[in-house]
């Protein structure tokens, strides 16, 4: 919708201008309102029908809209007419990133495809349970990924693979302590967030779940190629794990069930972060591999 694109360019406005507190209130306001308005709809109503659903969602955005509208012409002073060429430009480099938004979506639910292929509905269900607890482990490298996007944008060439290299760092130290405190404790997680019903999906999420810390070097790397104005790098980057959990779950799934499908996800995951930093290597971004992931003493990179 016409909101959901103003949304969308709300969102990256505060990061141009290195408002990193504002780009956060902004990405939050339509949730938040969504959420506060069905929780006052069953509030008031006891129950909760589709054409509710559709007016609070639109509410949310519309909301959203206006807090954009004012933001944007009150705190960051923008003129109302367009330039032609540069509005060419971004379109250009805006259908790129979508082409890349959609195919890396494709990418993250096509093993939901071929489990429904090859198993049951309710082996499908009982996947999904296993990719939403371990992607509730993403949060921590999405917010330094904004951060990163953000410092790369405004760095200079040197600067820009010396604050890549120490939050890539940073994030795979946290990930892999917060991964390790959890994976022995995931059963008793699923079985408080989704139910007793899908604890079968505890062994599953725990297979997987490293491979969130391997996922997060190549979210941040992939934030590094798109501050630099390339997002077909990030494309290079999934096409290698796409193949490998495409050809994965084809030889595994018939003889392991689920268990093939969450080690042909760990295995994607693997490759994933090998094609990303085999790509980032290559443009320069660092010259041996123990730059980017060794956890040692750096020069002084301070983030603005």
């Amino acid at each position: 919708t016409p909101a959901a694109l103003i949304i969308s360019l709300a969102y990256y406005l505060p990061l141009a201008k290195k408002r990193l507190v504002l780009h956060s209130i902004v990405v939050s306001v339509q949730p938040v309102v969504y959420l506060f308005g069905i929780v006052a709809v069953l509030y008031i109503t006891g129950s909760l029908r589709m054409n509710q659903v559709i007016i609070v969602w639109l509410g949310s955005l519309l909301t959203a809209t206006i807090i954009w509208l004012v933001l944007t012409f009150s705190l960051f002073s923008l003129p109302w007419s367009l330039d032609a060429t540069m509005l060419r430009r971004q379109v250009k480099l805006g259908v790129r990133y979508q082409l890349v938004v959609l195919l890396v979506l494709v990418y993250n639910r096509f093993d939901l495809f071929l489990i429904n292929l090859f198993l049951t509905s309710k082996d499908v269900g009982i996947f999904a349970v296993a990719i939403n607890y371990i992607e509730m482990f993403a949060i921590v490298p999405t917010g330094i990924g904004v951060v990163l996007l953000s410092q790369v944008v405004s760095s200079n060439e040197e600067g820009k693979s010396e604050i890549t290299n120490m939050l890539v760092r940073l994030t795979l130290v946290v990930m892999l302590v917060v991964i390790a405190v959890c994976m022995p404790i995931t059963l008793l997680l699923i079985k408080l967030l989704f139910g007793e019903q899908f604890i079968s999906a505890a062994p599953l999420a725990t297979i997987m779940l490293p491979g969130m810390a391997m996922w997060a070097v190549s979210l941040l790397l992939g934030n590094y190629f798109s501050g630099l104005g390339k997002p077909e790098m990030t494309l290079l980057i999934v096409l290698a794990p796409a193949v490998v959990g495409i050809v994965g779950n084809v030889a595994l799934l018939p003889h392991l069930g689920l268990y093939g499908a969450a080690v042909s996800k760990l295995l994607a995951f693997a490759s994933l972060a090998g094609a990303g930093l085999a790509l980032y290597m290559r443009n320069n971004g660092a010259d041996k591999l123990s730059d980017v992931l060794i956890v040692k003493r750096s020069p002084k990179v301070e983030l603005r």
